[in-house]
Formats: structure tokens, C-alpha cells, sequence
């Protein structure tokens, strides 16, 4: 018999127990509670953009485990996912740090394109404040060999290009996102990657 993971219905626990006046303290904590627990509402009041219940479902999975593999066709929005995911998961994940590789920089980099973008639109008022802004008032940081979105609470997303997989050695991170793997020799992906 394998261990089983109870399933917390968190919507309607909060119908249930939260009645009349609250504190600010306890409204603060169930809000953040509801938000993280509906990712869709969530994106929606950061983006703008409105999730297909699908979409939900990925990234709410990858927020649950440790290890995720994703297989899925060309144009189901994989990078577009994972651009939500890495922002979702620093804004609940304070001090920490994602580190985002693929086989071409292009590639890599195109996840923080993808948020700086949103965090620019109008509706992106609400991610663009969480976004720590650089000395030059933009929203990422962009070297030749590296990007980089921090924010308020610490936490950081960095995109790097794999080509010498040994000037990567040294770099430290909490979700290690590797694009398009099957392109990326094992040996790498052990002995490089996975120490991060």
C-alpha cells in the first residue's frame, strides 16, 4: 500500500469557516491562502490573461512536486506556462531562485521575455510591483550570457545559455527549469545541471 495525499478542498474549508468580521491579520493569511490554492484568479488579477482550466492544472502541478516532466506537442504553450509558473512560484516562494537552460539562449531567455513583457502591459500593473526594478528602471536585468528578474521578496529568476556547460558550474537554485531536454546531453544534465 502506497501513501496517500490527502486533498484539502481549501474553496470550501474557507465557506465553512470564515464567517462575520475577521482580523486583518487572519483576512491577509486566508486571502494569500485562497489566491495560492485558485492559481487562475491569481494570474488573472497579475496578467490579465484568463487560464484555460488545463493550463491551471499543469502549473498547479508543477507548485505540488519536486520533479515535473512535461511532455507535450509544439504550440500547447509549454515556455508560456512556465513563464507563469516561475513568477507564481517566486511570488509565494520568497528568497528563492530559479534557473532557467535549453539548448539555445533564445530559448531560455524567452521565459523572463515572456514575463517582462506581461509586467509591462497595462494589466500587468500588479506583477510589475512585485518586480524589483534594476538601477536603470528596467525590469530585468539582460547581459549577453544571462537574464534576470528579481523581485521584491528576494526571489530571483535567471535564464543561461547552456553552450559551455562548464561555465555554469557554481550557479545555485531552488526549481531548475530545463527546456526542450531531449536536445541536452545526459552527461550534462547530471553532471552540471542537477548539482545546481
Amino acid at each position: 500500500e502506497g501513501s496517500h495525499t490527502t486533498v484539502v478542498d481549501l474553496n470550501t474549508q474557507f465557506q465553512q469557516e470564515l464567517k462575520g468580521q475577521l482580523s486583518e491579520e487572519k483576512a491577509r493569511f486566508s486571502y494569500a491562502a485562497f489566491l495560492k490554492y485558485n492559481i487562475g484568479i491569481l494570474v488573472l488579477l497579475l496578467t490579465g490573461f484568463l487560464l484555460e482550466p488545463y493550463q491551471r492544472i499543469v502549473i498547479k502541478g508543477w507548485l505540488q512536486k519536486n520533479f515535473s516532466l512535461t511532455i507535450a506537442s509544439r504550440s500547447f504553450g509549454k515556455s508560456m506556462l512556465f513563464s507563469h509558473f516561475c513568477y507564481l512560484y517566486c511570488l509565494c516562494n520568497p528568497n528563492h531562485h530559479i534557473i532557467m537552460v535549453a539548448p539555445t539562449f533564445r530559448s531560455s531567455r524567452r521565459v523572463l521575455e515572456n514575463i517582462e513583457g506581461w509586467a509591462k502591459r497595462k494589466r500587468g500593473a500588479l506583477l510589475r510591483q512585485c518586480i524589483q526594478k534594476t538601477k536603470q528602471g528596467e525590469l530585468m536585468t539582460k547581459h549577453q550570457d544571462m537574464y534576470k528578474i528579481t523581485f521584491a521578496n528576494g526571489s530571483t529568476i535567471t535564464a543561461l545559455p547552456l553552450g559551455d556547460a562548464d561555465n555554469l558550474r557554481g550557479f545555485r537554485c531552488n526549481v531548475l527549469g530545463i527546456d526542450e531536454g531531449l536536445l541536452i546531453p545526459q552527461t550534462t544534465i547530471e553532471l552540471v545541471l542537477k548539482p545546481f
